[in-house]
């Protein structure tokens, strides 16, 4: 059965204990369980799917140049796609190449992509609504998700919050058991990929490249 954006805010509801006659027809529209629920949903959401490298989310795309000059430990300066919500890795010339990069800002104030890599092809998770892509799991874990983050606009507040957190993070841990039975690594499961972005310590990165150089 199609999932859509009511849906999942009425699994919502049913987790605050909130759905009893107040169901929601439409996310758009002027009642106050909707209005809560929007407040939250935009952060939620991209939270929710930066918590995994989610199979459903994964998109790869060649990026466009950014007309800022990157730093000088980089080559090129990349616009950050509009619907990332979190870089995992450039594409190099074989499938299991890893090219560096690093998220930053321009100078203008907007996120780019560093990288020494032309024409570059990012994979990355993207900011997916279409919940017939999801997993059941995964749709569970965030109807949690969302109830706990707002719990405090309904009646329950703090206490109920800290029940559905508990809950949320079990299911959580429910989807990405799922996800990585299918092949999708959890992220503590593969620091190989997470070194490719800016977690690791940068004065090491940037002093072993400019070893190589030399």
């Amino acid at each position: 059965m199609p999932t859509s954006k009511a849906d999942i805010y009425n699994r919502t509801l049913a987790n605050l204990g909130q759905l009893s006659g107040q169901e929601i027809a439409d996310p758009d529209e002027e009642s106050v369980n909707a209005n809560a629920l929007n407040r939250f949903y935009p952060e939620s959401l991209d939270s929710f799917l930066e918590e995994c490298w989610w199979g459903f989310a994964r998109k790869y795309q060649f990026i466009s140049l950014d007309g800022s000059t990157p730093p000088e430990h980089w080559t090129y300066a990349y616009t950050y796609p509009s619907d990332s919500v979190s870089p995992r890795f450039i594409v190099g010339d074989a499938p299991e190449d890893r090219i560096e990069f690093e998220e930053g800002q321009s100078a203008g104030g907007l996120a780019v992509i560093w990288t020494d890599r032309k024409n570059a092809e990012l994979c990355y998770t993207a900011r997916v609504e279409n919940y017939n892509a999801w997993g059941g799991a995964a749709i569970t874990a965030f109807s949690f998700k969302l109830a706990a983050d707002s719990a405090a606009l309904f009646s329950g507040g703090s206490k109920n919050a800290e029940l559905l957190q508990g809950k949320y993070e079990f299911a959580l841990d429910k989807a990405m058991d799922v996800t990585h039975a299918r092949g999708e690594p959890r992220r503590e499961d593969n620091k190989e990929l997470i070194d490719f972005r800016h977690g690791e310590d940068p004065s090491e990165r940037f002093s072993s490249r400019f070893d190589n150089k030399l």
